[in-house]
């Protein structure tokens, strides 16, 4: 199901680049980024969205585990609110458009979307 995995304060480190990164966005404050990350080669490893301190380069919210099938191809944060949404569009056989509410992790929605 839907989980969020907060970082604790100072918890993590740059080595959780390690995951791969198919999309990449600058929150409206800049002071943040989300990334869409590729499932890896072992069940373990499921596609998610992370979020990361563009100052200290630790994440700080990661969700969407269960929810995006491969990859995330794209993401974006919302302008008009501050940036409180994010929006992702899965990798899988069926493009998703899921939009998130990623301080706590909550799925708000998702449609089918062509390209």
């Amino acid at each position: 199901g839907r989980r969020r995995h907060p970082v604790r304060p100072g918890g993590g480190s740059p080595a959780t680049l390690r995951f791969l990164s198919a999309s990449m966005e600058v929150h409206p404050s800049r002071e943040l980024v989300g990334s869409g990350q590729r499932a890896g080669r072992d069940r373990k490893s499921q596609a998610h969205v992370r979020i990361w301190s563009t100052e200290s380069l630790q994440t700080l919210y990661v969700f969407g585990m269960g929810e995006l099938d491969s990859g995330v191809l794209a993401v974006a944060f919302s302008q008009l609110n501050g940036g409180s949404y994010i929006l992702a569009v899965d990798a899988g056989r069926e493009s998703i458009l899921s939009v998130w509410q990623w301080q706590w992790g909550h799925l708000l929605g998702k449609v089918a979307v062509s390209f």
